[in-house]
């Protein structure tokens, strides 16, 4: 398996301000941090709507030298507005969808790449490709709440060291295929609404319960990964959930020297939301393994049996070499280019 099986774009629609309930540091700097993170990765193409609140206007080329010190890909498109009707979004959708097209699609600007193992993730992004007409997506952050959502509805499945469960779930932090795509933007009326997520915009009562939720469909293939790739900035505070640390800047990526303990803790956290509510389903034991066969702990803790930490930084890649648990070598993007460099860039306004 290799990139060439997929065509993997990133869109990204936000806004970047201090006006939230919980800022851990400067909001421009966690967003710039997120987007170097997702440097490492091999795009295709890469599309970013970005809404900078005044305080932040003049550190705009920023963000274009990042994509163009950092990124490799195709094609690189930048607006200094984020998508919010439907209409909009048709016309940017329109001729990019396809089988072996998928989207990495985020309305967020804190939930980082923190993995080291773009293999993996890259093998995950291939189950959803192979998904073909089914609507499908791989879930990419929350790890705790997705892991124990999983088995709300059904018994889940292992494939291919992920799991995959059937629901209709479309947080805008998840890779999609062109069908869930298709399905959301183009099929589904939106009622001449805005949305500056699309969270809300269809929410299984399935998860949701009967207030929250507005649809009953169960048609769609999510899959979970067995290692943690992204996490949002805060970490998960708002669900009560205390065992998963926030995340810190700092000049390098590194994350956390996970062990046993303390990737068996994460997995099992215990939470209380929507999601959990009815929810009996706790995270099987042979899961826990397998996460921590994907992290080398066996081999990495007989070595290191008294590393315990709890912080990931979030920064910088860098060009060296990367190894991985997947049987897939990856080069960061400082290296030779795997995709092609940079071909462009197209500023436009809202107006």
């Amino acid at each position: 398996m290799n990139t060439s099986d997929f065509k993997l774009n990133l869109v990204i629609s936000c806004k970047v301000t201090h006006d939230r309930p919980v800022n851990l540091c400067n909001r421009f700097d966690m967003f710039l941090g997120t987007l170097e993170s997702y440097s490492r990765i091999p795009w295709n193409n890469v599309y970013l709507f970005v809404d900078l609140d005044n305080e932040f206007a003049d550190r705009l080329h920023e963000i274009l030298d990042v994509v163009q010190a950092k990124f490799s890909c195709e094609c690189f498109v930048f607006n200094d507005f984020r998508i919010l009707d439907q209409v909009a979004w048709q016309e940017f959708f329109l001729n990019k969808l396809s089988d072996d097209s998928l989207f990495w699609f985020t309305q967020n600007d804190d939930h980082p790449y923190i993995d080291d193992d773009i293999g993996y993730l890259l093998s995950g992004c291939n189950l959803v490709r192979q998904a073909g007409q089914i609507p499908c997506s791989l879930y990419l952050s929350h790890w705790p709440e997705i892991l124990k959502l999983s088995g709300k509805l059904e018994t889940p499945h292992a494939v291919s060291n992920y799991i995959v469960f059937s629901g209709f779930l479309i947080d805008s932090i998840q890779i999609f295929n062109s069908e869930l795509i298709r399905q959301v933007f183009f099929q589904c009326d939106w009622g001449g609404k805005q949305y500056k997520r699309i969270d809300t915009l269809m929410r299984n009562v399935s998860f949701w319960g009967e207030d929250k939720g507005n649809v009953s469909r169960n048609d769609q293939l999510i899959y979970v990964p067995l290692k943690e790739i992204c996490r949002k900035f805060a970490a998960y505070s708002h669900v009560y959930m205390d065992k998963v640390p926030p995340l810190k800047l700092s000049f390098r990526l590194e994350s956390e020297a996970k062990t046993h303990g303390s990737l068996r803790e994460m997995m099992t956290a215990s939470h209380s939301s929507f999601w959990t509510a009815g929810n009996s389903f706790d995270v099987p034991e042979s899961w826990i393994k397998r996460s921590i066969e994907l992290y080398g702990l066996t081999i990495f803790e007989a070595k290191h049996p008294m590393i315990e930490t709890s912080e990931i930084n979030v920064s910088v890649g860098s060009g060296e070499q990367s190894s991985n648990n997947s049987g897939v070598t990856v080069k960061a993007p400082n290296a030779p280019s795997l995709i092609g460099r940079v071909k462009g860039f197209f500023t436009g306004s809202n107006s």
